[in-house]
């Protein structure tokens, strides 16, 4: 019987294999992906970030905002380290799982959905979830994969709780984003 975590980690690790990670110390990220966006936090850019962030598929690969102010330190340093072009006002990195980040993808504006997702398949990063649902269609008795499928199943479910619950309404929720 194959087990789930060594299959998983072959997975994640074949998708990153021949890439050239680059190291950013301002971040710990290990199998996660950033949305990084280069000015002052709120205001349009969270909700450019909230439009994008309800989508099932981004729900379910869990991915990170985080603003950086133009002129701090920090930005400096991810610049150098990521390689960023200086137009570039959003940017998408990816962690390994020993905590190398590499660049998927940079944007002057906000990136739309279908941009982010193209940006994952690019790389030949998968949606975790959708992974552990077609390994399952072939291993259906596997519990130890039932078992994460449902963890991972409940870990977007209480996103999706977290952002109806920061809403006015639910109603406001199903018909427009958040702000």
């Amino acid at each position: 019987m194959l087990k789930l975590k060594p299959f998983l980690t072959i997975i994640f690790s074949l998708s990153l294999a021949f890439a050239a990670p680059l190291a950013a110390q301002s971040f710990s990220l290990r199998n996660a992906c950033l949305l990084l966006h280069f000015g002052e936090a709120g205001g349009p850019a969270h909700n450019a970030w909230r439009s994008v962030s309800t989508s099932n598929e981004l729900l379910e690969m869990r991915i990170a905002y985080r603003p950086i102010k133009p002129d701090s330190t920090e930005y400096l340093q991810t610049v150098s380290k990521l390689g960023f072009a200086s137009v570039s006002k959003w940017a998408l990195v990816h962690g390994d799982s020993s905590g190398m980040m590499r660049t998927l993808a940079q944007w002057e504006g906000a990136p739309a959905i279908a941009d982010i997702q193209n940006a994952l398949a690019d790389a030949g990063i998968k949606n975790p979830i959708a992974q552990l649902r077609d390994f399952l269609k072939k291993h259906p008795e596997n519990l130890e994969a039932r078992a994460e499928l449902l963890i991972r199943l409940r870990q977007v479910a209480e996103q999706r709780t977290q952002l109806v619950s920061n809403c006015k309404s639910y109603q406001s929720y199903l018909t427009t984003v958040c702000p």
